[in-house]
């Protein structure tokens, strides 16, 4: 479909009048945001050496969904030209009946530039290099003429002699803590100081824990195995306060999952990211019982930090995510991005709600409310729960032996009991042995 390398120029006649010599044309004549403004349609179809795109229509079944492209991110430049030429290119592709929308982006975000710190020169104004200055007491001094140096942000370029080299910088504090920092450290469309001071104090201490964290499960779970105890981590036969810590733990990653994936959903990597340090800081805590650290709960708890940490960490998580499998034993770790992301379901094992429960009982104009205690990993379960409320003694006792003809979950933790010669919910009257669930059900 191309020719690499380029050509560049092709011969032809020398335009100017009364000229006609044999000169060279320049072909490469177009801004370069052109040349990358349909890339994300060959995403679609990188395959294809005939056309630069099958019809959205013909193409495999699933690939179409990568059309439009669900968030476009570019700086200010970009949002201005090459989003420009992009839609240019959509909207055509579109016209001839290629691709089924107008439109190549569903969402549009700019992120704020970069800034670093420039030094300028009190007495000339002009920019001054790294070389001219001298720093007493943090504060900047023109070597020249021994005056104090105006400081101030702006935008990093090589004429204001605010550049930082990422090389210098990963070399330093770590190709994650660095890229945490960049992620992190403040909203990604607003602009950004870089100041590498606060990777040393923030997210290289953050890559420290994790790692720190993965060692002491390591440590543990090679602890139990030493000592024989084969009931080490079992989770029925833990003592109260070990149980209440299993309990907080599990409550604390339903929080984290959901926060994080919210986070992650729009955007807001900041507050993900400072989510993620407070998990880690619960794991600590956890991490220094060793009957908690060998539970399958906490266990569930590192994945899931590993797998929330890996889109801003892939380096240590990667690392963090094969040692914990060869305490286990696997010969061929996984990896990380392999794993589903963690849900809410996952850290249901243990707790409980307490569930609102009304009995409608429409035959003697009675609707008394009654209160259900409710195992986590069953409130999802509609049925499941009618069927436990009904089985309490405060349930049995307002039932007094009636059938009860249907149950629906009016919101969350909010069940309604319908008695026989009652009238019909919205479930349609089906009987207490089935579930009579109708179009109001919601899970919790």
């Amino acid at each position: 479909m191309s020719v690499w390398p380029p050509v560049v120029s092709v011969p032809t006649a020398c335009p100017v009048i009364r000229c006609g010599s044999p000169a060279r044309r320049d072909t490469d004549t177009m801004d370069t945001f052109m040349d990358s403004s349909w890339y994300f349609l060959r995403f679609a179809d990188p395959h294809n050496d005939k056309e630069l795109i099958l019809k959205e229509s013909a193409m495999a079944p699933g690939t179409q969904s990568f059309l439009p492209v669900d968030t476009y991110i570019g700086g200010v430049e970009h949002a201005i030209l090459h989003l420009l030429y992009a839609r240019f290119i959509h909207r055509f592709a579109n016209k001839i009946g290629l691709v089924e929308s107008k439109e190549p982006f569903k969402q549009l975000v700019a992120q704020g530039i970069v800034k670093g710190k420039t030094y300028t020169s009190a007495e000339t104004g002009h920019y001054l290099k790294p070389e001219e200055l001298q720093f007493e007491d943090d504060v900047a001094i023109e070597k020249a003429t021994g005056k104090q140096a105006i400081q101030d942000w702006d935008k990093m370029s090589k004429s204001k002699h605010n550049g930082v080299d990422p090389l210098e910088v990963m070399a330093r504090y770590g190709a994650d803590a660095t890229r945490m920092y960049l992620l992190g450290n403040t909203d990604m469309l607003q602009p950004f100081k870089w100041d590498d001071g606060n990777i040393i104090f923030g997210f290289a201490k953050l890559v420290s824990r994790v790692w720190q964290l993965g060692q002491l499960y390591s440590d543990g779970q090679k602890a139990a195995a030493a000592s024989g105890d084969h009931s080490s981590g079992d989770e029925s036969r833990l003592s109260a306060d070990d149980m209440k810590r299993v309990v907080e733990l599990e409550e604390t990653m339903r929080g984290s999952v959901e926060f994080v994936a919210d986070s992650f959903d729009k955007l807001r990597t900041p507050a993900a990211i400072k989510k993620i340090f407070k998990t880690v800081d619960e794991l600590m805590v956890a991490v220094a019982h060793p009957q908690v650290c060998t539970t399958a709960t906490f266990r569930r708890s590192l994945d899931a930090l590993v797998v929330m940490l890996y889109p801003l960490a892939p380096h240590l998580t990667e690392e963090v995510w094969q040692a914990i499998q060869r305490v286990d034993g696997v010969t061929t770790p996984s990896r990380v991005y392999e794993q589903p992301w963690p849900t809410v379901d996952d850290f249901k094992q243990h707790g409980s709600e307490v569930w609102q429960v009304r009995v409608i009982d429409k035959a003697n104009k009675a609707y008394p409310v009654f209160q259900a205690e409710v195992p986590l990993h069953l409130v999802s379960d509609v049925d499941a729960v009618a069927q436990l409320a009904m089985a309490t003694a405060e349930g049995q006792r307002l039932l007094a032996g009636r059938p009860v003809t249907s149950w629906t979950s009016g919101g969350k933790k909010l069940l309604r009991l319908t008695l026989e010669g009652g009238g019909t919910s919205a479930a349609g009257g089906a009987s207490a042995g089935g579930s009579g669930l109708g179009s109001d059900v919601t899970s919790s």
